[in-house]
């Protein structure tokens, strides 16, 4: 349980079956701008093969999805998100930041899971 009236700075959380991941109202859990803070998971909150799993609360999850995106872009594209051909090919899917067009022919399909 996440208490409320705070915010969690994380990478990826592996959620393991049979667990209830309650954010408290109030509670903030707040994605890492560092990409290289989600390793292999490559997600804020990561479950595969768990049963029983749910997240509940009132509290937000913010994946803080536009500085993650900018980080790569300065590391990767001197700071330009609209920069074609850059797109690293594990962060591509069907979720496109900064107005990226899903029909852009150079992605390859499969948002890291």
């Amino acid at each position: 349980m996440l208490p409320g009236g705070r915010t969690f700075l994380a990478g990826a959380i592996t959620l393991r079956g049979g667990i209830d991941f309650h954010l408290a109202r109030g509670a903030v859990l707040k994605g890492s701008a560092r990409w290289q803070d989600y390793g292999q998971a490559g997600a804020l909150l990561f479950a595969k093969d768990a049963t029983g799993v749910s997240i509940s609360g009132d509290g937000v999850l913010d994946g803080n999805d536009r500085a993650v995106w900018q980080k790569l872009a300065d590391e990767q594209a001197g700071g330009d998100v609209k920069k074609s051909d850059w797109w690293p090919q594990s962060f591509c899917g069907v979720w496109w930041p900064f107005g990226q067009s899903a029909t852009n022919k150079t992605l390859i399909a499969g948002r890291p899971g």
